[in-house]
């Protein structure tokens, strides 16, 4: 992992955008609703137009407890448990 690289934690129904290296799974029943895999360019506005999106997927994506999901990501909604979210440069949640 990048040296730079730094974690936040997301609460329920959180989405969030920048350059997500993974995921981290706190509870059984952690699931992504919907995530952008890619690779992450940031514009002033954190829109994805700039971004190079592999993969858009709007099917539940389920993790164990104390299990990472990979990336990269360009963006990920959480569904309704805590996760926790590593990632390099800035990172806009909503």
């Amino acid at each position: 992992m990048n040296p730079h690289t730094k974690a936040q934690v997301l609460t329920a129904n959180q989405v969030a955008t920048g350059s997500i290296v993974k995921v981290f799974a706190t509870a059984a029943s952690s699931k992504l609703v919907d995530c952008k895999f890619g690779n992450f360019v940031q514009t002033g506005d954190f829109n994805l137009n700039s971004s190079s999106i592999h993969q858009a997927n709007t099917t539940d994506i389920p993790f164990g407890i104390n299990t990472y999901l990979e990336g990269p990501f360009a963006a990920i909604h959480n569904h309704d448990t805590v996760i926790v979210v590593y990632y390099n440069g800035e990172l806009k949640v909503s």
